[in-house]
């Protein structure tokens, strides 16, 4: 089947004077959107096999998420399947797919056969098909400016509005629809400036920067139930090592709670006298990192066929847990904070007509991140080359590591 893509993106700009030589203002706006189908082969599961391990397994988290509505995979096309890979006696091709088994026993037990469960019954289980994975993109970013000129001062403010949107099906999980994950984010960011001409050799700029980056994986996803786990069914001699999975994707940002803000402020100070342009500087950057990462805590869970799949009995289980008790991870937001310093001066001296020197130096102190609600937490391992990580404790510092305040950066050049 054909890809389908649709792109288009279109922006406008408009501005001018407010009062003549004065106040200017300059607005500018830019839109995205995209939209895209790609198409791949793929095994899904059958509406047969659905039912009989409803069925067989009523009441059971197995049942529970095989009728979570947007769990049957977009099916554009069915092709022909082929026993092929299979081993002899453990698949069948029957009308509607292939047969490569039955539930067997009861709920919670573990299935060793050959994979094939209760042995072969003649319905369809698997079937392989051309699957459809929809993806759309949405943008929208607003600039605005406004420039006063007064006499030796220009003043300065602009700020940046961007709205940005995006779900896409995962291919992984078949496309099913409650599977699909995206982002739904506003990125607000402006700065603040003013330039000063002190007298005709002085100029002073000074600055202050704002940016946001805030992002909820929980309401920007309103169809997916993260209380069901990532499922994997291994086993099955399909192309490439394919699995067949339930549940959008696991991870520490799926879903992921987070806001960051940064500010920034900057001084420079120009000076020129003969033969010689000197600046001096400052800067300061302060980061907030307000993140809770709740996805570690869902769990992704392996099973060895299908069989075990409707049993229960999963081979793997990959979740975070709290290091201290071995229960459940602590989801409590962290806030970490950040600063960084930096101060310099700067000479370029040109010596001769011809020849230039550049001469300077640099400071910076980053200061070791924090957590604003006093939440480190520090792995450290005993003085014991063998049981080191046995004896090992857990501390609670108040920074991440030990303050530097020795960072130079001296500068010589020349042209």
């Amino acid at each position: 089947m054909r890809d389908e893509d649709n792109f288009k993106q279109f922006a406008g700009t408009i501005g001018g004077p407010i009062v003549k030589n004065k106040i200017f203002f300059f607005f500018n706006y830019e839109g995205l959107r995209a939209k895209n189908t790609t198409f791949e082969p793929n095994f899904v599961e059958t509406p047969q096999y659905d039912a009989a391990v409803i069925a067989a397994r009523a009441g059971t988290p197995v049942a529970t998420i095989l009728q979570e509505p947007g769990t049957t995979p977009r099916i554009a096309q069915i092709l022909p399947s082929s026993c092929a890979p299979f081993p002899v006696g453990t698949c069948a091709v029957v009308n509607g797919g292939l047969d490569v088994g039955s539930p067997v026993a009861g709920y919670g037990t573990y299935d060793s056969s050959n994979g094939t469960g209760g042995g072969l019954d003649g319905i369809p289980d698997i079937q392989y098909v051309q699957i459809s994975l929809p993806a759309t993109t949405k943008g929208d970013q607003y600039d605005v400016r406004i420039d006063y000129n007064s006499g030796q001062n220009l003043f300065s403010a602009n700020t940046f509005l961007t709205y940005y949107k995006t779900i896409a099906a995962d291919g992984a999980a078949q496309g099913r629809p409650n599977a699909d994950f995206g982002t739904r984010s506003f990125s607000p960011s402006g700065f603040l400036s003013w330039i000063r001409t002190i007298n005709s050799s002085t100029l002073n700029e000074a600055r202050f920067n704002f940016t946001r980056y805030g992002y909820n994986g929980i309401t920007s996803n309103p169809q997916v139930n993260f209380a069901i786990p990532r499922i994997e069914i291994q086993g099955l001699p399909l192309p490439g090592g394919q699995r067949i999975r339930f549940g959008a994707q696991q991870g520490d940002t799926s879903p992921g709670i987070l806001a960051q803000n940064t500010f920034s402020f900057r001084d420079v100070l120009s000076k020129v006298m003969g033969s010689k342009s000197f600046k001096f500087g400052f800067e300061l950057s302060r980061e907030q990192d307000n993140d809770s990462l709740i996805g570690g805590a869902r769990p992704d869970q392996v099973f060895q066929g299908p069989w075990n799949f409707a049993n229960g009995t999963p081979v793997f289980e990959a979740i975070q847990v709290n290091p201290l008790t071995g229960g459940a991870p602590t989801t409590r937001p962290q806030y970490f904070r950040t600063t960084n310093y930096g101060a310099f001066a700067q000479n370029d001296w040109k010596i001769k007509p011809n020849f230039t020197l550049n001469l300077g130096i640099r400071w910076e102190y980053y200061a070791p991140p924090t957590e604003a609600a006093g939440h480190l937490a520090n792995f450290v391992p005993a003085n014991d080359p063998i049981n080191g990580l046995v004896h090992g404790v857990v501390t609670t510092p108040k920074k991440m590591w030990d303050s530097n305040w020795k960072n130079f950066g001296p500068r010589l050049g020349f042209a």
